[in-house]
């Protein structure tokens, strides 16, 4: 298991509002991409509860060891952006759950190194995105993000594309082999599924 705290975002970013939050875990959307639970609300008490979650958030987490040696470390392809949402996609993969414990209270600056809507965020984002779901989603969704990095290549748009392109040979295998492990039914994992 793993246990996430409350991630304040520091410093708040609206005026006259105390506490926002940044992150009470991972949510998995219906379009399948991956993102902070609660993320800019206004903290109001609505998640004074602990929950499980889908996942956790890599700016504050506690991880048992037998988790890491069960599924691995993070994935040094991915760099920055989304690394802890495929490592929480593989152990959900394997049976593992996370919890939020909302009296666990960290501050975390988010975008920190790369600003929020910077081409440097916006590119390591989706490519990571992408790379995610070629990994871990069912085969039509996976086959979607491929495509779409076609798109953003012949387009010009995203240069990000390219570099999915180039790690594709190493995530289709790490797609093989992760599904070789799985232990949790797919339904698992879907079942999670929110609207944004």
């Amino acid at each position: 298991w793993a246990v996430g705290p409350q991630g304040i975002d520091a410093p708040a970013r609206l005026p006259g509002v105390r506490r926002i939050i940044n992150s009470v875990g991972a949510e998995l959307y219906e379009r399948w991409p991956g993102g902070d639970r609660g993320f800019l609300q206004p903290d109001l008490g609505q998640f004074a509860e602990p929950a499980e979650v889908f996942a956790w958030s890599g700016g504050a987490v506690l991880l048992k060891a037998a988790y890491l040696r069960d599924i691995g470390l993070f994935d040094p392809s991915f760099f920055l952006y989304y690394e802890d949402f495929e490592l929480s996609w593989r152990g959900r993969s394997r049976g593992w759950r996370y919890m939020y414990e909302p009296a666990a209270v960290v501050l975390h600056e988010h975008m920190y190194s790369s600003g929020q809507g910077s081409a440097f965020h916006r590119y390591w984002s989706a490519r990571n995105r992408r790379l995610t779901l070629v990994m871990h989603a069912p085969a039509p969704v996976a086959a979607r993000a491929v495509a779409g990095a076609f798109v953003a290549v012949a387009r010009r748009r995203e240069w990000s594309g390219l570099r999915l392109l180039a790690a594709l040979p190493s995530a289709l295998r790490t797609r093989a082999r992760l599904r070789r492990l799985r232990t949790a039914a797919p339904a698992d994992v879907t079942r999670w599924m929110t609207s944004k």
